[in-house]
């Protein structure tokens, strides 16, 4: 037998016995996967974004920017600590439903009729087969890496274009040198080697150009094998309006299945763990495979973009609709929300039962039943903000989730806005007063720029950054004034002043008790105005010395009986200037 026929048989069984491993060890990986997705449903997520994709989740939502009434602006994400309210509510499969997560959780606007029946069917009765197989399929679709797809479609057009003959030499080549073994062996190696050396130092050199761009491509690939296969998942559910939406994920992928035509050259990466993917690698680096497909990909694609953008909005919403039943059974109770109440239009209100906030582990419930504004009253720690971020919360995922932590929920849908965690910024010259005003003015100015939809706001602390004197005056007039507009506003403060003085604001608190010399809080609301301090208790708890604690004591008192400060070293009272 001629050598030359002997190296392609060898080359052949190396091939075939490369793609049986492959093939074998890719059924363990995804039997594997099935049985981690059906254990995990209903769990805590344990999902870890990198920091570099977490900057990138918001692709999709920049992507449509087109005015939504109620979104949440920037103030409000940070005050409520939403990147952590995403990260408890997120075991999304796919990049396209991350960031459709976090386009719901941004625009906070209420589910289709369709997608509230589809995610009450996934929560309550889809099978745990039928739940994991639809995960497995978005599984396969992965992420982007770093980026959003959005990052890289803006870019596309930007590609560079290759000529059909630019590869040629790299396909020619090693086929010569086959060829010059059957004349002459040592030329035909030598021949072959230098077409590898060739080929191999044009490939890097090439791929490198194109690499960004090849990453859109092979994500675009799978998720129109995604989009069909989710399509034939979905024709076997007991849920109609589940067939519907898969039926449209299908529409919405045939104008890019001929795209897919020899798509294994582009679909993964150089460095793929499975046996027949390493002899796939050598045979693109060798033949330039992939980068013969990135070029006919190239002249297909464009002109597709709609066809894109529509997929993965398909997608990654069936995709947060699946991790959304999820959450709903990792949480010891929740309920629908009701906006179906005969208040009439532009009214405020709320009322929920057994509110608590989802990030806690032991959340202590409240209720809550007013169509007034609410002043809350307490001492520190007694649980005012972790109260006001939890109303808001719960409204937020009511309306982009349909999903209330707490026994009931009945409200209009409300654009929520928060002043809370503001703090000074150097770079844009600002003092923490001045970015509090500005935040506390965009409140207003919503409200009076209110298409119908009423506002409910939280403020911690109002003007805390200002003189004693000026911020309980001017608290007065800023709180007063939302009771003209459409707005239900709950206000922390520690001014107990204001209780006395705000009109229109019904007055709640909540307290501590001393307890063997430790201050003990019950997170529990209760009506009426705050009528204890706590703050020289927690210095004792922490054990500060008596002549500081008796002496602040002291101090205290003797203001609240005369309006003076006394000096404890001298004796001598100070007229009280506050400022």
């Amino acid at each position: 037998m001629q050598p030359a026929m002997v190296f392609l048989c060898v080359l052949t069984f190396l091939i075939a016995a490369a793609y049986i491993a492959g093939s074998a060890n890719r059924k363990r990986e995804d039997d594997a996967l099935l049985k981690k997705l059906a254990d995990s449903f209903g769990k805590r997520p344990d999902k870890k974004i990198p920091g570099e994709r977490s900057r990138h989740l918001d692709g999709y939502y920049k992507a449509h920017p087109e005015p939504v009434p109620g979104g949440i602006d920037d103030i409000t994400w940070n005050d409520l600590e939403l990147s952590l309210v995403l990260q408890r509510t997120d075991t999304t499969r796919s990049s396209a439903g991350e960031e459709y997560l976090y386009y719901a959780l941004r625009t906070a606007k209420r589910l289709s009729a369709r997608e509230r029946e589809v995610l009450d069917y996934l929560t309550v009765s889809a099978s745990s087969s039928e739940r994991s197989k639809l995960q497995f399929l978005l599984s396969k679709l992965g992420d982007t890496g770093h980026y959003s797809l959005y990052d890289y479609l803006e870019k596309l057009k930007d590609a560079p274009r290759r000529g059909p003959l630019r590869d040629l030499p790299a396909i020619l080549f090693p086929f010569a040198g086959v060829a010059f073994m059957f004349v002459n062996v040592p030329a035909g190696v030598l021949c072959l080697l230098l077409s590898f050396l060739f080929s191999t130092v044009t490939y890097f050199r090439d791929k490198a150009e194109i690499l960004p761009y090849i990453t859109c491509l092979q994500y675009i690939l799978r998720l129109s094998s995604c989009g069909e296969r989710l399509s034939a998942a979905g024709k076997t559910s007991e849920c109609l309006q589940l067939q519907a939406m898969a039926a449209e994920i299908g529409q919405a992928a045939a104008p890019l299945a001929s795209l897919r035509r020899g798509s294994f050259l582009l679909m993964s990466p150089a460095g793929a763990a499975g046996p027949a993917d390493f002899v796939l690698d050598y045979l693109r680096i060798l033949f330039h495979l992939d980068l013969i497909k990135f070029s006919s990909l190239m002249r297909g694609i464009l002109g597709h973009e709609g066809d894109i953008d529509r997929l993965i909005t398909l997608t990654g919403c069936l995709d947060m609709l699946i991790s959304t039943a999820s959450f709903r059974k990792s949480l010891p109770y929740w309920c629908l929300p009701d906006f179906s109440g005969e208040d009439g239009a532009g009214s405020v209100f709320l009322d929920v039962r057994e509110l608590y906030h989802p990030l806690l582990s032991k959340a202590v419930p409240n209720d809550l039943q007013t169509d007034r504004n609410i002043l809350l009253t307490g001492s520190n720690a007694s649980g005012k903000s972790t109260f006001l971020k939890a109303a808001a919360i719960c409204a937020l995922l009511g309306q982009a989730l349909d999903t209330c932590p707490a026994a009931s929920y009945r409200a209009p849908e409300y654009t929520i806005m928060t002043s809370m965690a503001l703090r000074d910024s150097i770079q844009n010259g600002q003092s923490y007063f001045i970015a509090e005003i500005q935040s506390l003015k965009r409140i207003q100015d919503a409200a009076k720029e209110s298409d119908g939809r009423p506002v409910l706001c939280c403020i911690d602390e109002v003007l805390r950054g200002t003189n004693t004197i000026e911020r309980i005056a001017a608290s007065t007039k800023i709180l007063e004034s939302f009771s003209g507009l459409p707005v239900l506003c709950f206000a922390a403060t520690h001014d107990i002043e204001l209780t006395s003085l705000l009109q229109g604001y019904d007055n709640y608190h909540f307290e501590e008790e001393l307890e063997r010399g430790d201050v003990v809080f019950s997170y529990k609301l209760r009506r009426g105005p705050a009528d204890t301090r706590n703050a020289i208790r927690l210095l004792r708890a922490a054990g500060f010395p008596n002549a500081v604690t008796d002496g602040a004591a002291e101090m205290a008192g003797h203001f609240e009986k005369t309006g003076h400060w006394l000096n404890m070293q001298t004796g001598d009272e100070k007229q009280c200037r506050m400022s």
